[in-house]
């Protein structure tokens, strides 16, 4: 056999092999790209039961909390997750509660940050942005931060049952939100906080003068809502009135 002949039969074996070394590469890269993402999921389930029963209302441990940040902390090592870095702004949310006042402003930091970080890779989420004004107005006051991202929630999610009252009364007793410019916003919530809880609605919209006009507001164009409101508004400040002062 010559020698040509040889390199003719080498080659064309190399160009048979091609295409299934292109696969296995292919395959190859596929699985490198993927082993992060993978990593990711997997180590946010350990966590993820502990989210479910937040979500739920259930109370949970400190301990748990722990087991809930860990995860989303050990996740975002492989990857970074705008749900990881919200789940860990939901339990630094918690957190706050039961931490000691000298401490709570550093937490407040700590979830501005997570939720900023959380908004910026994935902005439609109600909740998150709630979450940033309300650790924004405890830690700086009545800021434009406070305004935008009220004004974003309730944009991305104008319905959130278990939230309605508080992100309402957020919205209600900040001067920088425009009440005026966002009154059907406004007007909605303060509807569905009526629908929601009646009595809750009564208490917060009897805090001022300007509440109770813009629940009038809200509620007039349901004449019967409408009756329904001022008679329990009224009734409100006559239990009021006639409740001993402490002495």
């Amino acid at each position: 056999m010559s020698g040509r002949v040889a390199l003719g039969i080498v080659g064309a074996r190399l160009t048979g092999l091609f295409p299934i070394a292109l696969a296995v590469a292919s395959a190859a890269a596929i699985l490198y790209l993927s082993i992060p993402r993978t990593a990711s999921a997997f180590l946010t389930i350990s966590g993820d039961r502990v989210l479910e029963a937040i979500e739920k209302g259930r109370p949970v441990t400190p301990a748990q909390l722990s087991l809930l940040e860990r995860a989303r902390e050990e996740a975002l090592n492989w990857t970074v997750s705008a749900k990881a870095f919200r789940d860990l702004s939901i339990a630094r949310n918690l957190r706050w509660t039961a931490a000691a006042d000298d401490t709570r402003a550093d937490v407040d930091r700590d979830i501005v940050s997570l939720t900023t970080r959380s908004l910026t890779l994935s902005p439609a989420n109600s909740q998150t942005w709630l979450r940033l004004a309300s650790a924004e107005a405890r830690m700086n006051g009545d800021t434009e931060l406070v305004s935008e991202a009220l004004g974003l929630s309730f944009l991305t999610g104008p319905v959130l049952p278990l939230q309605t009252l508080y992100r309402l009364n957020l919205a209600l007793v900040s001067a920088r939100f425009d009440k005026s410019a966002d009154s059907n916003l406004i007007f909605r919530q303060m509807r569905i906080a009526w629908k929601v809880d009646k009595q809750s609605s009564i208490r917060l919209s009897a805090a001022s003068v300007r509440n109770i006009a813009l629940f009038r507001a809200a509620l007039a164009s349901d004449p019967i809502e409408y009756d329904k409101y001022n008679m329990k508004l009224e009734q409100y400040f006559d239990q009021k009135q006639k409740k001993p002062s402490a002495p």
